[in-house]
C-alpha cells in the first residue's frame, strides 16, 4: 500500500484532519524562503511536537543547520550538519539521465529518500512536476524507499502512482486553497485516492 504524506501544514486544523484521514506522516516547513514557513507559530509547533500517535511528524527544512528535536524525521535538500533522524530530498532536473539519477541517489545512503522535481528558486512545494518515467526507472534501479513528490494532486496521484510505483507520495501545494491553507475536501479527495 502506498504510503501519504502531507506537507506543509501550517494549521492545527489542517494537521488534525491529515491525521483523522489516515496520513501516515505530516510535515511542517521550517525554511524561512518558503510561504508554508511555521517560524514562531508555537500553537502549530506545539501541536507537532505532541504525542500523535502513529503518524510520522517531519521537520522540513530546504537548508538544515541543525537537529530538531520533537520530530520523527529530518527532510532536507542540503544539511551541514549530521542528523538522527534524515530523510534527504533529491531534486531531479529536467533531461537528467537515469545513470546520472542512479548516481545521486546512491549518493544519499538513508533507505528512505524524497524524490522532487528540482526548481531553481526554491527548494520545493512549487507544484513542478519531476519526471515520473524516469523516477519509475529509478524505482527499478534500486532498493531505497522513494517519496514522490513535485506537482501531485487529485487529479493525478492515481496516474502517479500507477507509474511509478512509489513507497509513499508527498502533497503539499496540490491540496492547498492557499499557500498553507488546505482545502480539506482536496485532501479528501487526495487520500482516498491513494488508498483506492
Amino acid at each position: 500500500m502506498t504510503r501519504v504524506k502531507i506537507c506543509g501544514l501550517t494549521r492545527v486544523v489542517d494537521a488534525e484532519l491529515a491525521i483523522e484521514l489516515g496520513a501516515d506522516a505530516i510535515g511542517f516547513v521550517f525554511e524561512p524562503s518558503s510561504p508554508r514557513f511555521i517560524g514562531d507559530n508555537d500553537t502549530i509547533l506545539d501541536f507537532a511536537r505532541s504525542p500523535l500517535g502513529f503518524v510520522t511528524t517531519v521537520a522540513v527544512f530546504g537548508r538544515c543547520e541543525f537537529d530538531v528535536e520533537g520530530f520523527d524525521r529530518i527532510q532536507f535538500v542540503e544539511t551541514s550538519v549530521p542528523l538522527s533522524r534524515p530523510l534527504p530530498v533529491l531534486r531531479l532536473e529536467r533531461g537528467v539521465s537515469l545513470s546520472e539519477a542512479v548516481r545521486l541517489l546512491k549518493g544519499l545512503s538513508q533507505q528512505v529518500v524524497v524524490v522532487d522535481a528540482f526548481h531553481p528558486s526554491a527548494f520545493g512545494g512549487t507544484g513542478d512536476l519531476v519526471d515520473w518515467n524516469l523516477v519509475a526507472d529509478l524505482v527499478g534501479e534500486t532498493e531505497q524507499r522513494i517519496i514522490l513528490a513535485g506537482g501531485l494532486n487529485v487529479g493525478n496521484v492515481g496516474q502517479a502512482i500507477e507509474t511509478v510505483k512509489p513507497f509513499a507520495v508527498d502533497v503539499s501545494s496540490g491540496i492547498e486553497s492557499s499557500s498553507g491553507v488546505k482545502d480539506h475536501g482536496a485532501m479528501k479527495d487526495f487520500i482516498q485516492t491513494v488508498r483506492g
